[in-house]
This record gives C-alpha cells, structure tokens and sequence, in this order.
C-alpha cells in the first residue's frame, strides 16, 4: 500500500506536466491567431481608410500634440518625437491620425537648423525647437525702433539669417521711396531676401545693426543662390550687392570669390567671403545696397556670417621712437601697400599721427601737481621750447620730421631744468608722414620717400602738403600750418561753387578748379590745370604748399601720383601714400580704383623708366622740360638738373 502511495506522488506531477504542455501551446496559438486576426482587421482598417482617402484631397497637415521634449542642445543629433500626433485635414474635413510620416531635419541640431518637417503624402508642416546654446550667436530684436541689431562675440561666427528674419523689421529705403526689396519664399517654404524687383533703376537699401563690445576684425561671408527662373546664369556679385558700413566704407569683396557659379538645385547655396575689415567698439550701422540690376534678376542672400576677433592694444609693439598709430604701423610696415582693407577702410578719421612719447619719469623722484620740460634740436637748448603745468612726467610731441633728432628734459620747477637728465630721441625716417593740424582730415607730407633718380636719394619734407580741405581749421591749426609748417600757399582744386578761401591769413590762396565725376579726363585732360599746379611747384623751395581737394584723395590723389612719380618714387611708395586716405573717414579705395590706370596709362610715353614717362606726360600737358626738372632739384637733395 505505502509502495502504491509513493508512486502517486510521482505519477500526478508528471501527468500534470504533461497536460500543461499540451494546454499552453493551444493557447499561444490561439492568442497569436487572434492577434492575427486582429492585425489582419487592422490592415483591412488602414488599407480601407487610405482608399477612402485617396478618393480625398488632403488639404494641410497639421500638429494636433507637440511632443514632449522641444528644446534641445545645440549638436544634439536625434529628433525625439514622443508625444507627437499628427493629423491631416481633409476635403470632407476628417482629420485621421496619421502615423507613417517622414521627418526631415538637419542634423545636428543648430540655431539656425531647428526646424522639423513632417512629410506625408507631398505635403509639409513643422515645428521650431529652442535651441539651448552659449549665447555667442543671437539676434537682438530692438522693438522701439523697429530694426535688427546683431550682437558680435569674440572669436566666433555670428550669423544674421536674412531667409528666417522678420522683414517687417527692416529699415528699406531708396532715393525716390519707390522700389522695395522684396522678400520670396525658398525651395523650404521659408522667407529670404530676394534683392528686388526687376528692371529697378533706383537705388535701394537694407540697414540693420551690429553691436561690438570689444575692437575687432571681422571677416564677412555671404550666403547667395540664384532663382528658379535663372539658376543657370553666373553673376558676379561684385556689381550687384554692395555692403556699406557706417554710410561710408565698402566692403570690398574677395576678388577671387566674387562669382555666383550656376545650379541646378536652388536649396543650394554659395558662401562668398568678402575682404576682412575692422571695427570699433559700439554700434555701428549696415547698408546693403542693391546697385546692379541684373538682365537676369537679382541673386537671392539666404544669411551673412560674421566672424569676429578681437584687436589686442599692442601698441606697445611700435617703437618708442615710432609717431604712428598701431594701424599705422602695421600698414607702413606691410610689405603689400594694396593690403589697405587689413587696417583701414575710409570709415572713421583715424589718419592722425599718436605722436612721439617724452618719457621723463625716471628723472623725477618726488610727485608733484605739475611739470614742465623743455625741448631743443640741439643739446645746449639753444632756441628750445617749453611747456609747463603738465599733470604727468611725460609729454606727447607731434608733427616731428622723419628722422628729426631733438633733446629734452623734465622737472618740477623750472629752475630744476637745468639740472636734470638730458633725453634725446631720433624719429623712425618709415614714412608717410602724416601730421594733426585741428580742424583738418588727411593731412600729410609728401617728403622723406626715397627716389630712384639718385643713389640714396631721399624726396626733401617740408615742401608740398596734402590734406582734405581746411573749412573747418581751428586757430590752432592754422598757427601750425602758418608758424610750425611754413606754408605759404594754399591750391584749392575743388569745384569753383566750393572755392571759397582764403582761409588761412597769411597763405596766398589759390583756387584751381576741377570738376566732380571727371575721373576719365583725369589722366588725359586738364591741361589748365596741371600746368598752374606744377608751376607753384616749382616754386615749393620758396613757399611751401598745401594741396587739397574736399578730401584729399582722388583730385588731389592724382597731382600727387604725378609729383611722386616724377620725383622717381617706387610703386609701392606712391600707392601707399595714395592708399593711406582710407585712414581718413571719406570711403574706401583700392589700387585699382584709378591708381593702377594711371599707372599703366604712363606706358603710353617715351622713357627708359616710369620717372621719365610721367615726365614726357607732364610736357604733353604744356609744361617746360626745365620746369620739371627744376622741381626735382629743389626736392632731391645733390640733384643735378638736365
């Protein structure tokens, strides 16, 4: 009996076993074949529902649930899209879940790529994310005045998207109020400059703002593709954007870069960069400027990069003998004088000299509420000058010659001055020579060039001046021009309604008129003119000239190009001293703004050198051969006349 027992306590559980291995298949199955079914339903459902709606007409997409994560990193890579229902609007206004869309989006996720598009069935709809990023890159909506302003940060790329701004911010403007630019939607449905419209023969205008907390140097790139109807043109962007800072400098493009090649596809953009130029800390104004009305429309601007870097205050770097600024230096001291656009740009006056240091604080021991020091060319102080209450032990002297030596020394009082230690400091000889008389732009001196018509031949200072136009000169100014300079004659070769002077007493003024936009009769004509000039030239040993026009660079530019060449400058000097109005505040040029015509054009006349040829022009103009050789003798010292 117990052996009975024992064998059914063994026997159940097998027979239990066995019958659950037979019962939970069944039930598998039959789970499987209902899910089955029911997916099969499903199917049947969906399959159903889209023959319904292909008898439809999907009017929009549209996001009924956002999902549940929108802001994200900048460079996240992945979209999540939990959370999300979308849904599409019908022709019988049904509006199903839909569930098997596309996403489009770039990756990774920036500021100015967060956008999401869902597609379905050839249509569209999106959301835009919060992109959580360092701050480098915004866009400052100021309200109250109804304009953009884009705040730069150091050594980084601010972008300004024209295509995703609100063009209703825009300043636009033109001479007349009459043609707008105008604004398009892109291959992705989204807004973007568009230029303006067809056959304009108006100027027309974008500004908005840029805002710097530091001094800079920026380099600019800028973003275009053509239009639908003419992507299989190339343009040269040259001749139809123009980029204007401040009213006043050009942005000058890359010359290497400036054509917009054809495409196929228009979502395709091209970067164009443009040449690097600097700023000043504040806020300063852009101008874009459509100029060119293209045969075959306007280019379209999608965004502009600014990449920033801050200029370090390392005028420590000039030699303490040095008068320039540090722009300055670093332009007479390129090796490439057409490389202007890396230091100047004709935006602000910045043409001024810093002028040479008198340091003579390790003399003076004990602090005092003032000083005086005393300078001399010579070291007996002999004829020396003295200047007192001074706030610090040191003095900042303008206006020095190239190459001037001259002595001084500093004390408390000025009976110590006699006792004290003697300084002396010889003036760096790298020219120009640009001086600051108040009330006057670009003003600078001609002298202190080398030349090539004799051995170690260097171009006298002192004898010819050219400067913008001196309406403006303070009593101050006027005393150095008079007492300091020596000038006696002014040449005025502004247009007659402007010939107003004299304006300095004691200067003989002498109006030479030369009409505006006369650039092609620059180099050919004027022979009047040329003739009256270089006479008084030819008297500059006697009385000292100061040549200007409105602002001492093109008019005066070009009797300067030609004293300069016919005294057997070098190239590179003539074009630096032509090139360096840019640090004055009345627009940008270039080598080839005319300079390099002239230069070319003297090929045209017999001579062994460009000295000789600018000659042989010169008597083409009616001046005396004698003449023009007296004038290289009174500027070339040993110079022996032909």
């Amino acid at each position: 009996m117990f052996k009975i027992y024992r064998l059914y306590y063994i026997i159940l559980p097998l027979a239990i076993i066995g019958l659950l291995m037979i019962i939970i298949p069944v039930i598998i199955l039959s789970n499987q074949e209902s899910e089955d079914n029911q997916n099969e339903k499903q199917t049947d459902n969906d399959n159903k529902k889209q023959d319904e709606n292909k008898n439809k007409i999907l009017l929009f997409l549209f996001i009924d649930r956002y999902p549940d994560k929108l802001k994200y990193k900048e460079g996240e890579l992945l979209f999540d899209e939990t959370g999300l229902i979308l849904r599409a609007l019908y022709d019988d206004n049904s509006n199903p879940q839909i569930f098997n869309y596309k996403i489009v989006y770039n990756t990774p996720i920036t500021l100015y790529d967060r956008y999401i598009s869902f597609l379905y069935e050839g249509n569209t709809c999106e959301i835009e994310l919060e992109i959580i990023n360092d701050e480098n890159i915004k866009i400052v909506e100021n309200y109250s005045f109804e304009e953009y302003i884009l705040t730069l940060k150091k050594d980084c790329i601010t972008r300004f998207e024209i295509e995703e701004a609100d063009i209703s911010k825009w300043i636009i403007s033109n001479s007349y109020n009459q043609n707008k630019i105008i604004s398009r939607k892109d291959a992705s449905k989204k807004q973007f400059l568009s230029g303006i419209e067809k056959n304009v023969l108006n100027e027309s205008q974008l500004i908005f703002y840029i805002n710097l907390d530091f001094d800079a140097e920026i380099e600019m790139s800028v973003s275009y593709s053509q239009n639908e109807e003419f992507k299989s043109y190339e343009y040269d962007m040259s001749l139809i954007y123009k980029f204007i800072l401040d009213d006043n400098g050009t942005i000058e493009i890359n010359e290497k870069e400036k054509y917009l090649y054809p495409r196929t596809d228009i979502t395709k953009w091209q970067l164009i960069k443009y040449n690097s130029f600097k700023l000043s800390k504040g806020e300063h104004n852009m101008t874009i400027n459509y100029y060119g009305n293209s045969e075959y429309g306007s280019p379209n601007i999608d965004y502009i990069d600014f990449k920033s870097f801050e200029i370090k205050n390392e005028e420590e770097d000039i030699p303490i003998n040095d008068f320039h600024t540090y722009l300055q230096y670093l332009y007479i001291n390129d090796s490439d004088p057409t490389n202007i656009y890396k230091y100047a740009q004709g935006i602000y006056e910045m043409s001024k000299p810093k002028g040479n240091i008198l340091d003579f604080s390790d003399s003076i021991i004990d602090d005092s509420d003032s000083y005086i020091i005393e300078i001399s060319e010579k070291s007996n102080f002999e004829n020396s000058q003295k200047i007192f209450n001074l706030k610090q032990k040191n003095y900042i002297i303008k206006n020095l010659k190239l190459g001037q030596k001259i002595y001084y020394r500093g004390a408390i009082t000025e009976k110590d001055l006699t006792q004290a230690k003697l300084y002396e400091i010889t003036v760096n000889n790298k020219g120009p020579r640009n001086l600051d008389v108040p009330g006057v732009n670009n003003f600078r001196d001609i002298g202190g060039h080398k030349t090539t018509l004799l051995k170690n031949g260097i171009i006298k200072q002192g004898l010819y001046y050219r400067s913008g136009q001196l309406n403006d000169i303070t009593k101050k100014g006027k005393e150095i021009v008079t007492r300091d300079l020596g000038i006696k004659v002014e040449i005025d070769l502004r247009e007659k309604s402007k010939n107003t002077g004299p304006y300095i007493e004691g200067v003989e003024y002498y109006p030479i008129p030369i009409d505006l936009g006369n650039e092609e009769e620059r180099f050919e004509k004027l022979e009047e003119q040329y003739y009256k000039v270089f006479t008084l030239i030819s008297h500059a040993d006697i009385n000292p000239i100061i040549l200007h026009c409105m602002a001492g660079a093109d008019r005066t530019g070009i009797m300067t190009f030609a004293l300069l060449t016919l005294l057997g400058c070098e190239y590179n000097d003539i074009v630096r001293d032509y090139l360096f109005t840019n640090f004055s505040n009345d627009g940008y040029r270039d080598a080839n703004s005319e300079f390099n015509d002239w230069w070319k054009k003297l090929s045209q006349y017999e001579g062994d050198s460009k000295a000789e040829q600018c000659k042989n022009w010169l008597i083409s103009k009616g001046l005396e051969e004698s003449k023009l050789e007296h004038i290289r003798n009174i500027f070339i010292e040993v110079y022996k006349e032909n």
